[in-house]
């Protein structure tokens, strides 16, 4: 029954030349492995069957145009085809945003070891782009790379990513949503733009990039079937578990993660797909050059972290994060805290209240 689905019979018109015809078939043979549906046109046609593309349209006074959006994501895919010599890379596919440096890179580039295909997106397109070519040279032949300029706190960025990436590769298995930030200031200090911020790019950033690939997920669940779940990874932080002093719209954006997650993880399930959560503690990197600080004491908040982030025996490597990431991932376990005193830590602050943080310890 399933190959009668894909069975087309062709009308050979009388005097058809025998090329055209041969044209025709070949023609719809790359449609049917494509799975582009085949539509009749006019029987005086020797061509009689053409692709059928769904296309968004706008109204316009006369006719109706495709509209800008679709123009520029067309564009932008018949790119990526010709990058790729006109194929679409097979094998597994993970996706990291947040992927130009520290815990994001890492992630990347570990995968990429392991034989995924590598899809970094992030802001900074320069630092992008050096990840993505880490990657392929740590992937080799087993696997492919792709850069993805993206802001997830803007809509046609995120559809753009999506995109991007089914244009380049056949699936997707694996979405990492790791991009954040850090603002550290009391509530007093902390204004309304603050909170958004922080909301929009820590919780609301990782609602739409993992709503923009839910469908393209789903479709690899049915796939890959109950052994091979695709999964989503909310990288969160020990913030989302613990409040933390001085730190009300960090922790804020945090625990809205955190209960989104635990909130739609039945849904996820019910349709094949693993969602994890992995809470880093203090991490060793750059993410520092985007933190923000608050007060008139900011410059004397950074020092500080800066030193605790260098001298701290409890602070981790990015390394240490990703290999979190890819356990949770793989092992399809539920929630992973990464280091020893940050899981004695939420232990003792879910079982007793003591909370360590109160007196100010800053996040990753």
């Amino acid at each position: 029954m399933a190959f009668a689905q894909h069975c087309l019979v062709l009308p050979i018109l009388p005097g058809a030349p025998k090329q055209q015809a041969l044209q025709q078939l070949r023609h719809v043979r790359r449609a049917v492995r494509r799975g582009i549906t085949m539509q009749p046109q006019a029987a005086s046609s020797y061509g009689a069957y053409r692709p059928a593309r769904p296309k968004p349209w706008v109204q316009g006074q006369d006719a109706y145009q495709p509209d800008d959006a679709w123009k520029a994501d067309m564009e932008m895919a018949a790119t990526e085809k010709v990058r790729s010599g006109g194929f679409k890379a097979s094998g597994k596919t993970v996706v990291v945003t947040g992927g130009s440096q520290g815990i994001g890179r890492a992630t990347a580039l570990l995968f990429a070891r392991k034989g995924y295909n590598v899809v970094v997106a992030a802001r900074q397109p320069e630092r992008l782009q050096y990840v993505a070519d880490d990657c392929k040279a740590a992937a080799g032949r087993n696997g492919a790379s792709l850069a993805v300029p993206c802001d997830i706190t803007k809509e046609a960025d995120v559809k753009a990513l999506v995109n991007r990436v089914l244009a380049k590769f056949d699936s997707v298995d694996i979405v990492i949503n790791n991009a954040g930030v850090c603002l550290q200031g009391t509530f007093e200090e902390t204004s309304m733009e603050d909170y958004r911020n922080m909301l929009d790019i820590n919780f609301l950033g990782a609602v739409a990039v993992t709503q923009g690939f839910l469908p393209v997920l789903q479709k690899t669940a049915k796939r890959r079937g109950a052994f091979e779940k695709p999964a989503v990874v909310m990288v969160n932080s020990y913030g989302g578990k613990i409040p933390i002093r001085a730190m009300p719209a960090y922790t804020a954006s945090k625990y809205a993660l955190a209960g989104f997650t635990d909130a739609i993880r039945p849904e996820l399930e019910s349709y094949g797909i693993h969602l994890a959560q992995v809470h880093p503690g203090m991490v060793r990197s750059n993410f520092l050059e985007r933190a923000e600080f608050r007060g008139m004491d900011a410059d004397d908040k950074r020092t500080a972290m800066t030193q605790l982030l260098q001298t701290a025996p409890f602070v981790q490597k990015p390394e240490e994060v990703a290999q979190a990431i890819y356990d949770a991932a793989i092992s399809r376990r539920n929630e992973v805290t990464v280091g020893m005193p940050f899981q004695a830590a939420m232990a003792g602050f879910k079982t007793l209240g003591i909370n360590p943080f109160s007196l100010g310890v800053l996040a990753s």
